[in-house]
């Protein structure tokens, strides 16, 4: 059996611990306006960074901080 995608952005994130991972599920997108984004979508996105529990946001959610990232 294969990896499970959190086991693979799990490994891609041990590699790149400085690298914020923005999961979308399907029928959502970002919009990214100068320093400010936001998700676009009646669902929500799960953000995954090394050592730290994954966060979920929805689109109410200021995102701002990962434009400057």
């Amino acid at each position: 059996r294969g990896e499970t995608r959190i086991q693979r952005l799990q490994e891609f994130l041990l590699v790149n611990p400085q690298v914020y991972v923005v999961g979308l599920q399907e029928g959502t997108m970002l919009k990214i306006e100068g320093s400010s984004m936001r998700m676009i979508g009646d669902k929500t996105l799960h953000l995954f960074k090394y050592g730290e529990p994954v966060v979920e946001y929805d689109a109410t959610a200021n995102l701002d901080f990962l434009v400057s990232v």
